[in-house]
């Protein structure tokens, strides 16, 4: 007897009463088992449970070199008066990733957010920048990168950075300053 026997009956032969108890028979247990299949799938999708202990995900931390004037930068690097050149270098090392994302580098002169640059394949991975700070002052130079944009800061238009000095403010003619720090008309 084969297989196909258990599941067909051939056509025009007279259909017996065996014939019709092996197809019965085979179809019911065709039937139970793919019921077992079925609960026990679902017995295995409601009971399961996976828990994660201790892993994390972890994208690398964003490096970049950065030189001013030709001299590498440590941090809180004071820069004196005038015009300094500031080269970025995305600095990342290891695997393609690190090596190939974009870089979003924060610059802060004297705690002060200025702007953030972009580091990536359009620029080569490397900017170019130049800080004027006036006569007289000098400023703290950091910088900080970071996989994603500053919110609270704006993107570097240009090349150019110009530090600007805070005048402070003098009581106008005709008014004096009071304890309370209110300004007051003098009659």
């Amino acid at each position: 007897m084969r297989i196909k026997e258990l599941f067909t009956i051939p056509e025009g032969e007279k259909v017996t009463e065996k014939m019709f108890g092996r197809v019965l028979l085979s179809s019911v247990c065709s039937i139970l088992l793919c019921m077992a299949c079925l609960v026990g799938t679902t017995w295995a999708w409601f009971s399961v449970s996976v828990e994660n202990t201790g892993n994390t995900i972890q994208i690398g931390s964003p490096k970049v070199s950065i030189s001013v004037n030709g001299s590498n930068l440590v941090s809180d690097t004071v820069l004196q008066s005038g015009t300094h050149r500031v080269s970025i270098t995305h600095a990342s090392e290891g695997d393609d990733f690190q090596c190939k994302s974009t870089l979003y580098v924060a610059l802060t002169v004297d705690g002060t957010k200025l702007a953030y640059t972009i580091l990536n394949s359009e620029n080569q991975y490397c900017q170019e920048i130049e800080i004027q700070i006036p006569d007289g002052k000098q400023c703290s130079l950091t910088c900080q990168a970071s996989w994603f944009a500053p919110a609270d800061t704006d993107l570097l238009v240009g090349d150019t950075i110009c530090v600007t000095v805070e005048e402070p403010e003098y009581p106008t003619e005709g008014t004096t300053e009071s304890t309370s720090g209110a300004t007051e008309s003098v009659d």
